[in-house]
């Protein structure tokens, strides 16, 4: 799959759109990553941006060109209360002495003007610390809640957000410029600090005015006069508290012409962050230090309330006082951490509020990223419409709006799909479930909380299966929570086709028998198809030997190995899918017969095990034939014995084993090899006599290595016959098409066709009685598979009178269980034959 995102929105390419057009003018901007640095009082602040859309990895700042002036009248700022604070003039000269604010504070020292520093800081940037789950000594920040509520069109083409994420605020010169901070809450602040730089000498002088009450009544609480000494290009003052403030209006005035940047405005005191709610859908800003409309619509100022968004979007959920979070739209971290005095403490680093009475989530993720997004009723990135008729199929997304764009939510026709965001998977999504698929996680452990991890394994053990599905866009991802461990080695997503691709071990999860067209997987077909991207596929790594390997393949960095696998854990299934999403998004046939095999595969189907992940021995591949009745014929089969990252040649011991009856003959051609990391053929040849009987002939190639690692691949040949002829010649038949489930007597579905044809032929030959025979491999005993067989005939019997009318008095159940085996029960593929029924007439 090609990558989700276009050129147009890098970040570079979001810069070079908005340069030269007035803000009306510019396109919407990509997010931005900030990594935030010491906010010092005293010192200049250093930032990286790096484009976040597409995970880009910028490893410098350019400085932005500045826009036109864009004269724009003050805009009314929303808020939790009355609507708009109210428009005044910039202020030009020093305002008049600090006044007590509406709301007290407590005793503290008396207030005082701003005074300028003396000594100018230095130029380099301070070191980066460590990330620490911390609080930010910074009132102004978005890690304390705080964040820029309006702003003047047209002053500075950074965004005015810069001054609370960590980067500076850069005026164009011309034109006055005013901002309103808004705190989570009244803080009591004790000093503001601010730095700034000058292109051209002059000073810069910032008013500041506070508010606390609902009434937005500002209040001159001062002036930090920034004058550069001497040759220095930067200067830094301060303005002591005590202030009380809930929002913070500072205008700017200068005698400079030239550009100005303010590095930094921070602020040391004490605010309560109020106790709201995470839990819900929100809608990320378009931007966050690149334009003058943080929210589409809105310039100048971040509107209050809630509102339809069509950005990225963030799913929260709250439990037991924690919170997880998770962006739904792109590559980004799951956030977790306790929830602590309103705020959300994010492990490894990183705060999250919510504000303006719950409307906003401000804050700062572990990597540094500066995150402002409005709550929102519905966001269609996380939340899919249920779609489809039949039953229920999970999908567990980590990403759901990129299932949804490539169309692999509901692909495969019959079903019932309802979407939930793999982070906040909770058990009651799964207890109406029959599937569930695991999708597009790169990071699947990462990504889940333990009790979700539990949930998952429950719902396989309880008897269902689940589907663990490519995750497309990842260069590796791993599944260590699951009992059986597994990585991928991941090409991304580059649209490749791929041209090497085997079934290894024909199954009810892929079938290489034609004639059996309910299972049939058409390798040569998918091949053929331009849309197919195998090139893109994940191929399983694993250690564990739980995991049985059934179709081979080769992606397009030249790894090879699984892109189909199975597992059985508890009473269910666990089927690896390692495929490209969009082959489902393009509707290859062959690839939907894949999706159809997994949704309606019953836990207790027999699935054969002739091939193991772990091992790095293969045998490439296995064989199913069905020849029609009549005259002898030897098939030539060559298979290819392959050892995945070898170094050094190893012998192989080769062998050919099965069940030969009147006639039947197989060879292979040598028995013994030398295999390094050069793949070798193998020759079989097996003679198929004149008049075989109609039943099915099971061969088993095995490759065995030194350091005991084997493979192996079946070679299974049926003869089609019609059944009333066989019955006619020889009054027995071996019927191998009945399947049951595993310890059980249930009949499986699949095995429909067969008993309608034992049903057509009773009914055409009225007078035939008939018994059905049932019997079993070794496992488990001779006791009890005496009674599972003679249940499992009874089931016959009973199947045949209540669907296909047939007489009871004309049917007989016998049970035979391990007795008259027809092939030896040390082996997969003899246990195979030996589990059967047969018919006899009477």
């Amino acid at each position: 799959m090609l990558p989700p995102c276009h050129p147009e929105r890098s970040a570079k390419g979001a810069q070079s759109k908005d340069e030269g057009r007035t803000p009306a003018a510019r396109l919407p901007v990509t997010l931005y990553h900030v990594e935030l640095r010491a906010r010092l009082p005293w010192l200049a602040v250093a930032i990286l941006l790096t484009a976040s859309a597409c995970g880009g990895s910028a490893s410098q700042r350019a400085t932005p060109t500045p826009a036109p002036p864009v004269v724009a009248s003050e805009s009314p700022i929303a808020t939790e209360s009355p609507a708009a604070l109210p428009s005044s003039s910039l202020a030009t000269e020093s305002p008049t002495p600090l006044v007590a604010a509406e709301t007290a504070l407590p005793s503290a020292a008396p207030a005082a003007s701003a005074v300028p520093s003396s000594t100018a800081p230095s130029s380099s940037p301070s070191p980066v610390p460590t990330a620490q789950a911390t609080e930010n000594p910074d009132l102004f920040s978005f890690a304390r809640g705080t964040f820029v509520r309006s702003w003047t069109v047209g002053a500075s083409t950074s965004g005015a957000q810069a001054l609370v994420t960590g980067s500076s605020y850069a005026l164009d010169g011309k034109g006055a410029a005013e901002l309103v901070l808004e705190l989570p809450a009244v803080a009591r602040i004790a000093q503001i600090a601010a730095s700034a730089s000058f292109e051209k000498g002059g000073s810069v002088q910032l008013h500041v005015a506070a508010a606390t009450g609902n009434s937005h009544a500002f209040t001159d609480v001062g002036t930090i006069a920034l004058t550069p000494q001497g040759q220095s290009s930067t200067a830094t003052g301060t303005l002591q508290g005590p202030i009380a403030a809930r929002w913070l209006r500072v205008r700017v005035g200068r005698s400079a012409t030239g550009r100005i940047s303010i590095q930094s405005l921070t602020a040391t005191g004490d605010v309560s962050v109020p106790a709201n709610k995470f839990a819900g859908r929100w809608g990320y800003a378009e931007s966050i230090n690149a334009s003058d409309a943080v929210f589409a619509g809105a310039p100048g100022r971040v509107p209050a309330g809630s509102a339809a968004t069509d950005t990225d979007q963030i799913a929260a959920m709250e439990r037991t006082g924690t919170l997880i979070a998770a962006s739904c739209t792109y590559s980004r971290d799951v956030w977790h951490g306790p929830i602590q005095d309103g705020a959300a403490r994010l492990d490894g680093g990183g705060t999250f509020n919510v504000v303006d009475n719950g409307n906003l989530l401000v804050g700062v993720t572990p990597t540094g990223e500066a995150v402002l997004a409005r709550r929102i009723a519905h966001a269609p990135g996380c939340d899919l419409p249920s779609s489809g008729r039949g039953s229920n199929v999970l999908i567990v997304a980590r990403y759901p709006n990129q299932l949804a764009k490539y169309g692999a939510n509901d692909s495969i026709p019959g079903y019932h799909y309802r979407t939930v965001i793999l982070p906040m998977l909770t058990a009651q999504d799964l207890r109406t479930a029959h599937v569930a698929v695991l999708s597009m996680s790169c990071s699947a452990t990462k990504d889940t909380q333990p009790d979700q991890q539990k949930s998952l394994l429950d719902f396989v053990a309880a008897g269902h299966v689940l589907v663990i599905r490519d995750a497309d866009s990842c260069t590796q991802s791993e599944y260590t929570f699951v009992p059986y461990p597994f990585t991928t080695a991941a090409s991304g997503a580059a649209g490749a086709r791929g041209s090497v691709l085997s079934i290894v071990d024909s199954s009810a999860l892929a079938g290489s028998d034609p004639t059996d067209r309910a299972h049939y997987f058409d390798v040569a077909a998918y091949l053929k198809n331009t849309a197919q991207q195998l090139g893109d596929a994940d191929i399983m790594q694993t250690t564990d030997v739980h995991w049985c390997g059934l179709l081979f393949a080769k992606n397009r960095l030249g790894a090879s190995g699984w892109v189909r696998a199975y597992a059985r854990y508890g009473n269910g299934v666990i089927v690896y899918d390692g495929f490209d999403v969009d082959d489902l998004h393009n509707k290859i046939p062959p690839t939907m017969v894949l999706g159809r095999l997994a949704y309606g595969l019953s836990p207790s189907t027999d699935l054969p095990c002739n091939a193991h992940v772990a091992s790095n021995l293969v045998v490439l591949s296995s064989v199913q034939r069905t020849l029609a009745y009549g005259t002898a014929r030897d098939l030539h089969l060559t298979f290819t014995i392959e050892r995945e990252g070898a170094k050094s040649p190893e012998p192989i011991t080769l062998s050919l084993a099965g069940e030969h009856g009147p006639g039947w003959r197989a060879s292979v051609d040598r028995h013994d090899l030398s295999l390094g990391a050069t793949p070798q053929r193998v020759n079989v040849v097996v003679h198929v006599p004149a008049g075989a009987t109609a039943t099915t002939h099971l061969y088993t190639l095995m490759a065995t290595a030194t350091g005991g690692q084997s493979a192996q691949a079946a070679i299974e040949i049926g003869i089609n016959e019609a059944l009333a002829k066989q019955l006619e010649k020889g009054g027995r038949v071996i019927i191998y098409g009945i399947h049951f489930d595993v310890a059980s007597a249930r009949i499986q579905s699949r095995s429909q066709s067969v008993i309608r044809q034992i049903g057509a032929v009773l009914q055409s030959h009225s007078k035939w009685r008939m018994r059905v025979e049932g019997y079993t491999d070794s496992d488990g005993g001779a006791a009890y598979n005496l009674a599972l067989s003679r249940r499992r005939a009874q089931s016959v019997v009973d199947d045949l009178v209540a669907h296909l009318h047939i007489a009871r008095a004309r049917l007989r159940a016998a049970g035979y269980g391990v007795t008259h085996p027809v092939a030896s029960n040390a082996t997969d593929a003899g246990k195979a034959l030996n589990r059967r029924v047969e018919l006899a007439r009477f």
